[in-house]
C-alpha cells in the first residue's frame, strides 16, 4: 500500500481547486470563499488561527501593561496619560515588529497569494473567451 505525503495531496487539492475556478465562471468573491474553504489544515493554522491568537495576545498584553502601570503609579494627570499613550504606541510598534518577524510576508499570506493566482487564472480565461 502506497501512502502519499500530506504535502503532495495538499498540492493536488490546490491544483484541483485552481482547475475548478478556471473551468467555472466563478466571480472573485466566490473564488476566494472556495479557496478559504479548501485550505489544508496546516495552511489554515498558519494563515488564520495563529494570527488571530497573536492579535488577541497583543491586545491583552497591552491592556494588562497599561492598567498595571496606571494603577502602580497613580496616573491621573495629563503628563501621565501622555506617557501611557507613548507606552501604548511602543507596545504596538513592538507587536508589529514581532508580527513582521513571525510572518515575513506581512499582510500577504499564503491565502492572498492563492487569491492572486485565482484572479490571474480567471483573467486569462476571460481574455481567451
Amino acid at each position: 500500500m502506497h501512502v502519499m505525503s500530506d504535502e503532495r495531496t495538499d498540492k493536488d487539492r490546490k491544483a484541483d481547486i485552481y482547475r475548478h475556478i478556471e473551468d467555472t465562471d466563478m466571480d472573485t468573491p466566490m473564488a476566494m470563499r472556495t479557496l478559504r474553504r479548501e485550505l489544508p489544515w496546516k495552511d489554515w493554522l498558519l494563515v488564520d488561527f495563529l494570527r488571530y491568537w497573536y492579535l488577541i495576545g497583543v491586545l491583552v498584553l497591552e491592556g494588562f501593561v497599561l492598567l498595571t502601570v496606571a494603577f502602580a503609579y497613580n496616573v491621573d494627570d495629563g503628563l501621565g496619560i501622555f506617557l501611557l499613550l507613548l507606552l501604548a504606541i511602543g507596545i504596538l510598534y513592538l507587536a508589529y515588529r514581532g508580527y513582521a518577524f513571525l510572518w515575513p510576508e506581512g499582510g500577504l499570506t499564503r491565502l492572498d497569494r492563492q487569491k492572486v493566482k485565482a484572479r490571474r487564472a480567471m483573467g486569462r480565461r476571460r481574455k481567451f473567451e
